[in-house]
């Protein structure tokens, strides 16, 4: 039957703080909210999706890009 997926992933070019860093020109000081704005979007991004399993198998295919790094759950 179906399962259901959590994916956590973090890639060079979005949830690292260097990445978004970079996306603010590398600004050398914040104020406090800019900070906590970071703090919030920095982190592994989250998809949800779904599997189908059957007879104990089932089958995942994911690319991923250099340096990523993915966190996969399975739960029924």
């Amino acid at each position: 039957g179906k399962w259901k997926l959590r994916r956590y992933r973090v890639r060079e070019s979005e949830g690292t703080l260097l990445a978004e860093w970079k996306k603010l020109n590398f600004e050398d000081s914040f104020y406090q909210s800019e900070i906590e704005y970071l703090r919030r979007i920095c982190g592994p991004k989250l998809e949800i999706g779904s599997v189908d399993i059957e007879n104990g198998q089932g089958k995942l295919s994911f690319e991923l890009e250099e340096n990523e790094l993915t966190c996969i759950f399975i739960i029924k």
